[in-house]
């Protein structure tokens, strides 16, 4: 389609002249996941959903994690929380996630006699299982 004049910014906010349906299915619905398994949509908001909505959050700090592949390697930067469960019925667990993206790197359960060490002023360092036993180091600001 070949233009009589070039675009002017005002162009940019007119609709178009020409309306398009949308084939709807009977069976979908507002409230229905729209994005997958883990958004949900009501009203005008979308809403994400965590896996966190049933879990009080103790404590948060800003951390860095890192883990040991031969050499200790960055895995990320981001919020580390520490969640323990409204029914006490399980654990409470750790939760880290990156700070622009929200991309978990850290999700491991505590349990009683799990071996944490506090070495020098700002490492915490631990073993946690990630389908094989893995050694990380958290570095936290205090």
């Amino acid at each position: 389609m070949k233009r009589d004049r070039p675009l002017s910014p005002s162009d940019l906010y007119t609709t178009p002249n020409k309306k398009r349906k949308v084939a709807t299915s009977p069976t979908s619905t507002l409230n229905k996941n729209i994005f997958g398994s883990k958004t949900e949509y009501s009203g005008n908001a979308f809403s994400i959903l965590t896996g966190e909505e049933e879990e009080i959050m103790q404590h948060f700090v800003k951390a860095k994690l890192y883990c040991l592949d031969g050499e200790w390697k960055e895995r990320g930067i981001g919020t580390l929380r520490l969640n323990y469960p409204k029914d006490n019925e399980k654990s409470p667990r750790l939760v880290m996630r990156t700070d622009n993206v929200f991309k978990v790197i850290l999700n491991i359960i505590l349990f009683h006699g799990m071996h944490i060490e506090r070495s020098q002023d700002k490492f915490i360092k631990l073993f946690a299982y990630e389908d094989k036993l893995v050694h990380l180091a958290i570095k936290v600001c205090n």
